[in-house]
């Protein structure tokens, strides 16, 4: 077999959202995708992320945590609205942590407080927003650093590299 281009070795991702789940992600995992209900407010990601700590200890820095965006500005794909029978309204009222609302000033706080929490979200891969490149003209406020290629730390840039493109809410 030919060696990993990444070394030691490609980086383990763990989706988790129990507590047992979540221990075992904390002691094996390099990133850590958090599975948290659209609905459930931020006391629950709060809750999560504290396991992990709890859980991964001197590790806890070296982890990426994440979770995915269900929607961003006033824009829920209409495919996800429909298969988890939601609405941006019902995210905002729940101040959703997979939703970032308000205008871009807002948005931009918000990644900024994630990140505090050391979480970086993407938007989900099939379906674009006009406010993702406002978000990414912002991208230099939001950085951690300037001249880093690496946006695993920097959700502005995951949100630039990741959205964006032709929309795609009517292939799902």
């Amino acid at each position: 077999f030919p060696r990993p281009a990444q070394q030691p070795r490609p980086p383990i991702l763990v989706a988790a959202s129990g507590k047992r789940l979540l221990a075992l992600a904390a002691r094996e995992a390099d990133i850590i995708a958090l599975a948290v209900p659209p609905l459930e407010g931020p006391a629950a990601l709060k809750d999560k992320i504290d396991w992990l700590r709890e859980s991964a200890g001197d590790r806890f820095p070296q982890l990426e945590l994440n979770s995915n965006l269900t929607a961003v500005g006033q824009q829920l794909p209409e495919w996800i609205a429909r298969r988890m029978n939601i609405t941006i309204q019902q995210l905002i009222e729940a101040d959703s942590p997979s939703a970032l609302t308000g205008d871009v000033d807002q948005m931009c706080q918000q990644l900024l407080e994630r990140r505090e929490a050391k979480l970086t979200q993407r938007p989900h891969r099939f379906w674009s927003t006009r406010e993702l490149p406002r978000l990414a003209e912002r991208d230099h406020e939001l950085a951690l650093d300037a001249n880093a290629s690496d946006h695993r730390h920097d959700p502005a840039q995951a949100l630039a590299v990741e959205g964006g493109g032709e929309d795609r809410d009517q292939r799902a």
